[in-house]
């Protein structure tokens, strides 16, 4: 008797009609928020951070140009000589050396002055940290380390554009960010040309771009310091620029997609006439 009343109830038929709406209206809506992240190319990337590439890529190149000033601009060596005990002690005697092998008679030198003041007075702790990071600014090995971060950081923004852009034409699947198949309908020019070892470079966050060209970087300053000595020492702005440009574009490049320089390993003639 009471389910015959439920069923013959008009509020019940009134409450399933808009349960149904409801669930057609949502259906509609979720189909067509689907439809334009398909669209759009951004399906799995969270709404806060699709603007952070670009974001991320200027301020690096603007941090780039300042460490790249600075190293260019600046000399290390006054700032060195606060915290580097060794190297001041080695300024000083080279300096008393210059001065006593030098025509005319012994010469006033500035930096000699301020590394025997050093010597007596000690830094003070505010210049200590000043000259800390304006030495690791200016050096050449740190210079060189900071602009090869920043390089692969502005490799890793250009690459994960790439990867929005090549989503948005239909190259690669939104949802699980594999090759779009090839049997689909669709035009063969629209169909996509990347590997999936690619696809996983290009669609890394900026920032693992960064610390990979930075270990590139290592393995760059130690091929430096087997091959000479002290690569380092009385290095004229010419040599720091060539240095710092390739630096730079190794660093940019292994941050964009570091499967170039496994291609080009591989397109390398063996001895024999066969390719890696």
């Amino acid at each position: 008797m009471k389910s015959e009343i439920q069923a013959n109830d008009p509020s019940t038929h009134l409450r399933s009609s808009e349960i149904e709406t409801l669930a057609l209206q949502s259906g509609q809506m979720s189909n067509s928020v689907t439809e334009a992240v398909k669209h759009n190319g951004v399906g799995d990337i969270p709404p806060s951070t699709r603007g952070g590439p670009l974001i991320i890529g200027i301020s690096g190149l603007c941090l780039w140009f300042l460490i790249f000033g600075l190293g260019v601009l600046v000399d290390s060596t006054s700032f060195r000589l606060v915290n580097d005990v060794v190297f001041r002690q080695e300024t000083i005697a080279n300096e008393t050396k210059r001065l006593k092998d030098a025509p005319g008679g012994v010469a006033n030198s500035p930096l000699l002055q301020e590394a025997n003041d050093l010597n007596r007075q000690g830094p003070s702790f505010g210049r200590a940290v000043c000259s800390f990071f304006m030495g690791m600014f200016t050096y050449t090995p740190t210079n060189l380390g900071l602009l090869c971060f920043f390089g692969g950081l502005m490799g890793g923004c250009s690459s994960r554009a790439a990867y929005r852009r090549l989503r948005s034409l239909g190259k690669i699947v939104a949802k699980s960010d594999e090759l779009a198949p090839s049997n689909s309908g669709q035009d063969s020019s629209a169909q996509p040309i990347l590997s999936k070892t690619r696809i996983f470079y290009l669609s890394e966050h900026p920032f693992v771009s960064g610390l990979r060209s930075f270990v590139v970087y290592l393995a760059l300053l130690s091929g430096f310091y087997l091959a000479a000595g002290d690569p380092f020492k009385d290095m004229s702005a010419g040599q720091y620029l060539r240095l710092a440009g390739l630096v730079s574009c190794v660093a940019f490049a292994v941050g964009y997609d570091p499967s170039r320089f496994t291609e080009l390993i591989n397109n390398l003639p063996k001895p024999g006439g066969a390719k890696t």
